[in-house]
């Protein structure tokens, strides 16, 4: 089969409903006589917080996929969609760690599951509160193509893409929940890749307002060159439906022979890189919780936090993080009332000199 019929769905979920979320996706799979259907990052539960995800999360085998499992086997479709899951790792399972998770139900019953890389940890985001970062990315065989999704903030690092694109993936699917405020740079970055990888790369975001944040949905299909297939309209739940053919990736990986020019030793040397400053950032970070534990017997920013999340534990590495936090914060605290003490004496003494 070289044509796949694509259908590419933005829709706002109840946050905390998965009974309500699955008869979304139920509608739309049994409507759209799709190949591949994707829907967002989180579709399973919304895009809530620790207490929503913690109650909701289900392991590989939960209900809910084997529900989905029933319906791709039915439509001879593959489902695509994003859910907060179990740790795959037992001890961690057990201590009750996340991952978020981009799943693939196939019709033959298989179930493919992609972990979020990168976990976004400013402005509104505090994903590492939830969620503990995954390292690897799998391609996934389908009857149709070979398959590699990316979770939302994965995709503004190349070498996520670029390694699914020279692991064979055929079609690349974004799954994720992009505020407005992500907008314009999601949109130059989606046909970046497309041109980058000679890939298909389909785009699922959440729509309306979620956790206090405002999602802009726009579904949309990219083509191998970055030529814009189709786009679904902006803050409004919608489908998009396209058929694409492989043939055309073909052609234009013969044109533009981006995967077969790629140089190994520069992902080397980044790699080497990236490890190195790991290391020194972990260390820093370690330095400063001692000297919080030090310095201060009552309980840091860290602790209430470690207490608040006890349903969800967090990774060392958010902990240590927090605790860095901590220390800037009471030292800002600190420069501060400093800052205040010195010039309401200095106002005082110039008062003085007036009288």
């Amino acid at each position: 089969m070289t044509k796949i019929k694509i259908a590419l769905v933005s829709a706002n979920p109840a946050l905390g409903n998965k009974e309500a979320n699955i008869e979304i996706m139920k509608r739309h799979v049994f409507e759209s006589g799709a190949d591949i259907i994707a829907f967002p990052e989180t579709f399973l539960t919304g895009y809530g917080g620790r207490r929503v995800f913690c109650a909701n999360a289900e392991d590989e085998n939960g209900p809910s996929i084997q529900l989905l499992k029933e319906w791709a086997r039915e439509k001879r479709c593959c489902i695509i969609f994003g859910a907060p899951l179990k740790h795959p790792d037992p001890k961690k399972r057990k201590a009750g760690i996340l991952v978020n998770a981009g799943v693939m139900v196939q019709p033959s019953g298989e179930v493919n599951v992609q972990y979020k890389n990168h976990l976004p940890n400013f402005g509104p985001f505090s994903e590492r509160r939830f969620f503990e970062p995954f390292d690897g990315t799998t391609v996934f065989d389908t009857p149709l193509g070979k398959v590699g999704i990316i979770i939302c903030y994965d995709l503004f690092f190349p070498e996520v893409a670029k390694s699914l694109a020279l692991k064979g993936a055929d079609m690349l699917f974004n799954i994720t929940c992009s505020p407005m405020l992500s907008k314009n740079f999601f949109e130059a970055v989606l046909p970046a890749r497309a041109i980058e990888n000679t890939c298909f790369v389909g785009f699922a975001n959440i729509v309306g307002q979620q956790n206090k944040l405002e999602f802009w949905g726009g579904p949309q299909l990219y083509g191998p060159a970055g030529d814009l297939k189709i786009r679904g309209d902006y803050m409004t739940e919608c489908r998009v439906e396209y058929a694409i053919d492989l043939k055309e990736l073909q052609e234009r990986r013969k044109l533009r022979p981006t995967l077969s020019d790629s140089r190994p030793f520069l992902f080397a040397d980044i790699s080497g890189f990236l490890k190195k400053r790991e290391r020194v950032r972990r260390k820093k970070d370690k330095i400063r919780a001692t000297k919080i534990k030090k310095s201060d017997s009552k309980p840091t920013v860290c602790d209430q936090v470690r207490e608040s999340t006890h349903l969800c534990p967090q990774t060392s590495e958010f902990a240590d993080s927090t605790q860095s936090q901590a220390l800037r914060t009471r030292t800002a605290r600190e420069q501060q009332l400093a800052y205040h003490a010195k010039t309401s004496g200095a106002n005082e003494g110039q008062k003085g000199e007036e009288s």
